[in-house]
């Protein structure tokens, strides 16, 4: 009996390791992609976009991945998607909250450290 339930609980956390991984893999990519895209668009301007625009992008890409590859024939399809939603859904909250805390951090790495933001090219200004 023991074995029946250490074995439910490994196979789950397995299931679980796997998507986590799959995920993150994914999302990270995604993430470098689209801020990468928006800095060539915008330059030195819009950082909020930046920040945000990739973070929404790829955190949609992470729900959506982790909530399949974890569920996916375990639950019924509209249980996963209410999942999706609801997880997303806090996930953008926590970025729109956190954006201000990337200009502060910004800011002090311009300000007080004396590094300067990059170019639109990608070089940093050596004056």
């Amino acid at each position: 009996m023991l074995d029946g339930r250490f074995q439910n609980v490994f196979i789950g956390s397995l299931r679980m390791l796997s998507a986590s991984l799959v995920a993150f893999l994914v999302a990270q990519l995604t993430d470098i992609a689209v801020f990468g895209a928006l800095k060539r668009w915008s330059g030195s301007r819009l950082l909020w976009l930046r920040a945000t625009g990739s973070t929404a992008v790829s955190q949609l890409i992470d729900t959506i991945t982790i909530t399949f590859v974890a569920w996916l024939g375990m639950m019924p399809l509209g249980e996963i998607l209410r999942i999706i939603v609801s997880a997303y859904t806090l996930k953008i909250f926590i970025a729109l909250g956190l954006t201000p805390l990337v200009y502060a951090f910004h800011r002090l790495i311009e300000r007080r450290l004396g590094i300067p933001p990059a170019s639109r090219d990608g070089e940093i200004p050596t004056d």
